[in-house]
């Protein structure tokens, strides 16, 4: 069986609310969101989606023999 994940969050509310992870620490929100675009070569929506299935394929591929 598959199952089809689809969320949504705000990204500034996210930066902000973290606002004091030492990696986001005396950072402006767009400086963080330019970051995050070059990292997922522009494209946000795909680049969390893989991002997210890559982490949980990582955390619990071996337990469900993903």
């Amino acid at each position: 069986m598959k199952v089809k994940v689809n969320f949504e969050f705000n990204l500034e509310d996210l930066i902000e609310d973290n606002n004091g992870h030492p990696l986001l620490e005396d950072r402006s929100k767009e400086e963080v969101i330019e970051e995050l675009k070059d990292l997922f070569e522009g494209d946000l929506n795909e680049g969390f989606s893989s991002f997210c299935k890559d982490v949980l394929e990582s955390e619990f591929g071996d337990i469900f023999n993903y």
